[in-house]
């Protein structure tokens, strides 16, 4: 059987930022005011207790991915 390609997080981070700047979001290293979503996994730690402090939207990857299928190409400001 084929095995399914292996990512090293830079590698989907980089995808995911690709993926933010080509529907015309921006992204950034710290949560701020500025701030309109984070996608965080399953370690976030203390962006995601930053984000939550500052009523941030919380996505997961999977939410990030429907969103960027409904804004027609609107990611607004993403934090990874």
């Amino acid at each position: 059987t084929e095995e399914e390609p292996l990512f090293d997080a830079a590698d989907v981070l980089r995808f995911g930022k690709d993926m933010i700047v080509q529907h015309g979001g921006k992204t950034g290293t710290s949560v701020s005011g500025n701030t309109d979503y984070l996608i965080a996994g399953e370690n976030a730690g203390g962006k995601l207790a930053k984000a939550e402090q500052q009523d941030v939207e919380i996505l997961t990857e999977a939410a990030f991915e429907q969103l960027i299928m409904t804004v027609g190409g609107e990611a607004g400001n993403l934090l990874f």
